[in-house]
Order: structure tokens, then C-alpha cells, then sequence
């Protein structure tokens, strides 16, 4: 079976016609509005609990982790320099920067600008379905203006 994340519900809201460029044919097409509306195999988590699981399990990575996810803000985004990564949780800044960096190759977060960080909203999101879809959305059109 097919690993599923979201349902898709799709509505019809209308017809309209449509003139074929190569034929000149006019052709009926269904006009639908497509919308994700839900997610499979959610669980609702307590964030401070799961940062909490975080720190207790130790290591500085796990700690980097836990910060970036307490300090995230509902577009999931974290703002703030590696300086103020590793004063606030008293770890090295190579650790940081490495931290950083296996997030980044694993595509759990991605540089929004520099200082700006967006965590997958398919691994956490804060909030409703609906804004999850559109944060999932953004996340993966970052770095798309670098690639073209």
C-alpha cells in the first residue's frame, strides 16, 4: 500500500471552453478546485516535552535541535545567527555549523536568507492542516530562484 500523507478533495466549481491552439477545436474542460484538506499519520506532539527528550538525551546536537524548534515561529521559521545559536545553548559554534549543515543536506531545514532558518514543515509545523499545506508549499520553493 502506498505510504499516504494528505487527501486530496477535489471540487468541481464550474465547465468552461477552451480553444485548442493547434486544431482550433473548442473543447468543454471541468474547472475543479483541488485542496489538501488532511493529513495521515499525524500525531499531535508536545513541543517542549519532545525538546525536553531532546536535551535529556544529550549531546550538543540534540540541544541545537530542541533550541531551533522552541524558538520557531508559526511559518516554522527560526531567525537568528549561529553566534546566537551557540550562546543560547551554550554550544560550540563548530558544533552549530556542523549541526547546521547535516540539517541542511538531510533537507530538514533549509537557509531562508542569511540568519533565517525554515524547518520542514513535513517533520513539525505549528498550527492547522491547511497552513501546513501552504508552508510546505514555500519550503520547497526555497533555493528554486538559486537553481534557475
Amino acid at each position: 500500500m502506498k505510504n499516504q500523507t494528505t487527501k486530496i478533495k477535489e471540487q468541481v466549481i464550474g465547465y468552461q471552453n477552451y480553444t485548442n491552439p493547434i486544431t482550433g477545436e473548442v473543447e468543454k474542460f471541468k474547472v475543479i478546485n483541488e485542496e489538501e484538506y488532511s493529513d495521515f499519520n499525524f500525531h499531535k506532539v508536545w513541543i517542549k516535552r519532545l525538546c525536553d527528550l531532546f536535551e535529556v538525551l544529550g549531546g550538543g546536537k540534540n540541544t541545537i535541535i530542541a533550541h531551533l524548534l522552541r524558538n520557531m515561529n508559526y511559518q516554522n521559521n527560526y531567525t537568528g545567527s549561529i553566534a546566537k545559536i551557540a550562546k543560547s545553548t551554550n554550544i560550540s559554534i563548530n558544533t552549530v555549523k556542523a549541526t547546521l549543515k547535516i540539517l541542511k543536506l538531510n533537507d530538514h531545514i533549509r537557509m531562508v536568507q542569511q540568519g533565517v532558518y525554515k524547518i520542514n514543515p513535513n517533520l513539525i509545523a505549528k498550527g492547522k492542516s491547511n497552513g501546513r499545506q501552504r508552508q510546505v508549499s514555500e519550503y520547497y520553493k526555497i533555493g528554486e530562484e538559486k537553481v534557475a
